[in-house]
């Protein structure tokens, strides 16, 4: 219930209905104050009438009852009641029981009953058409030596005349064109904005190509024409900011390399002192950091475009990782991590080159930031249509606030900036899953370890037995 629309169409219907209160208020208040009693009134007349033309025409029973029939073929309910019977004509009543102390006093003291006026109903107004012999008025009348009590009231299809049933049709016919016209005209209103949350979702993402369709002479298409030059601007600029990167990146390339291959002639030379020698070892880090650095940039930016030039193949995962295993031997050696494994053979589609730098950041980031001594675990398994791959380790952990801002670019948490690193590995690691169509999580504990998930989908899968390794 948290759409425009949703919340347009409930505020219309509660003005409605309201509005539908108000007036049922209002017209039960002028039904009790004015309209009841004026309408007992002409009842009482019309009762009187016809019990003065029964006193003067009708001198048998005979001739009284087929007087009272014609009367009730008019559009009457009528009741005659005598101390020893009763008797109806026209339509029947619902509940034609009255009490003695109605009845008796109309008999013996030739008073009037205004039962319309004082006839109370739970349904308010619409008791007015209620078919109760308590809803009428009655009036005294002697025929042939014998009092009687006459009980009228009008048929509701009287009541309910031809000329009400065409207001109601009016009433009705409007209120439903009106329903249906706000609907139509909601969606009408609603349907631009919709698109324009849609392209500022698709800008949210970084997609300035998104189309914006909007044809209107109005407010909203003055938006619609802003947030396409907004788009534009965007795209522009996003354009020049990669290409900068993508120029900076390659001019760096060759004055970085020979920087670290000169410090590394300069470092085998046998005059220079131990500090010299420090020094030396302390430029060719900093140029290989750079070069790293410049390399995951330029990755970065052909992954933004999407003009990498991936390759899609069916490729062994398990002896993949073996590898990525075996290629950072020594970096697990230097810090005397223990690293175990269980590997399923599992074949899927993916880009091979892309998909060794996901395994690479992680392992590296495993082995970077955890302790020595410490130990490293993966796992490949497989969830239905998804292969799941777990890297997981004992080292300083992730602060639970920083989990989220993980794949933000050169993010680094504070505990890690004494670590080393440009801040870019997982932002990479996450474009090349969403390449390919995959996800990641992550859980932490400070002081106690990370695990990484990525879950990659399955096109070729061969599970033969687990295997298990530990080194």
């Amino acid at each position: 219930m948290n759409s425009l629309y949703k919340k347009f169409v409930l505020a219309v219907a509660l003005i409605l209905s309201i509005s539908l209160l108000i007036a049922f208020t209002f017209s039960n208040v002028i039904y009790y104050t004015h309209t009841k009693t004026s309408i007992n009134d002409e009842m009482v007349s019309t009762a009187t009438t016809i019990a003065n033309d029964l006193e003067e025409l009708h001198h048998n029973a005979e001739t009284l009852h087929a007087y009272l029939t014609s009367i009730s073929n008019l559009g009457y309910q009528l009741m005659l009641v005598s101390s020893e019977s009763t008797k109806t004509f026209g339509e029947p009543f619902k509940n034609d029981e009255l009490p003695l102390a109605i009845s008796e006093p109309i008999l013996t003291n030739q008073v009037v009953y205004n039962g319309i006026r004082d006839y109370q109903s739970p349904l308010l107004i619409m008791g007015h058409f209620s078919n109760n012999a308590l809803n009428t008025v009655g009036v005294p009348v002697r025929v042939d030596g014998t009092t009687y009590a006459l009980f009228a009231r009008q048929e509701n299809q009287l009541i309910f005349s031809n000329i009400h049933a065409i207001l109601v049709g009016f009433v009705a016919t409007v209120t439903i064109i009106s329903l249906a016209s706000v609907l139509l005209m909601t969606r009408y209103l609603v349907q631009p904005l919709v698109s324009l949350k849609n392209a500022a979702h698709a800008i949210s993402n970084e997609n300035y190509s998104y189309t914006l369709r909007i044809n209107r002479k109005d407010e909203i298409d003055e938006l619609a024409k802003s947030f396409n030059h907004m788009q534009n601007q965007l795209l522009h600029n996003d354009e020049a900011r990669k290409a900068f990167v993508t120029n900076i990146s390659h001019d760096f390339q060759s004055p970085l390399l020979n920087i670290e291959g000169y410090s590394s002639l300069l470092a085998n030379q046998e005059t220079l002192t131990e500090e010299q020698r420090e020094f030396l070892g302390i430029v060719r880090e900093e140029s290989r950091r750079l070069s790293s650095l410049t390399k995951q940039l330029l990755l970065l930016t052909s992954l933004d475009q999407r003009d990498f030039p991936s390759r899609f193949e069916t490729v062994r995962v398990d002896e993949q990782l073996r590898s990525i295993i075996r290629y950072n031997q020594w970096k697990l050696e230097d810090k005397h991590i223990e690293v175990s494994y269980s590997f399923i053979p599992a074949s899927i589609k993916m880009d091979e080159e892309l998909m060794e730098n996901v395994w690479t950041n992680l392992l590296n980031n495993a082995i970077k930031y955890n302790r020595d001594f410490g130990t490293i675990f993966l796992r490949t398994h497989v969830h239905q249509d998804e292969l799941e791959v777990t890297i997981r380790d004992s080292g300083i952990g992730i602060k639970e606030e920083a989990i989220p801002l993980l794949y933000n670019r050169f993010y680094r948490e504070e505990r890690a900036q004494n670590v080393g690193g440009t801040g870019l590995g997982l932002s990479i690691v996450k474009e090349i899953v969403d390449l390919h169509k995959g996800r990641m999580t992550v859980k932490s504990e400070e002081n106690k370890g990370t695990e990484i998930k990525v879950f990659l989908p399955l096109d070729v899968t061969t599970v033969v037995t687990d295997e298990k390794s530990t080194r």
